[in-house]
């Protein structure tokens, strides 16, 4: 007897296209599962380590513009400043908070 044939690759790409072949989905995070326990510990520490050094961050720039208040000073605040107060919590910062302390300068007119 003949031996038979154990694979082919006849058809094979019209039926990959059939549905059209499509790209893997990308997820937004990847799974640290199956991860070095090792790498993920050290990565949660220095993440920890970020969040206290913004929280620092923000209770330096406020004390700034509590101390400009009292003085009766109005406080010019970079860009990174203002992002950093305006990403904190909603429920611990008052409405408007921001933009009582802050001088938006706008271009003077030309007479």
């Amino acid at each position: 007897m003949v031996k038979q044939k154990n694979h082919t690759g006849r058809n094979k790409t019209v039926r990959d296209h059939k549905n059209g072949i499509k790209k893997p989905r990308k997820h937004r995070y990847e799974s640290l599962k199956g991860m070095c326990p090792h790498f993920l510990r050290g990565r949660k520490e220095e993440l920890k380590k970020e969040r206290e050094g913004k929280k620092k961050q923000v209770k330096k720039l406020k004390d700034k513009v509590r101390k400009a208040k009292k003085k009766g000073k109005e406080v010019k605040l970079s860009n990174n400043d203002k992002i950093l107060l305006k990403n904190k919590k909603k429920s611990t910062l008052r409405k408007g908070w921001l933009s009582s302390f802050t001088k938006i300068s706008k271009p003077k007119k030309k007479e």
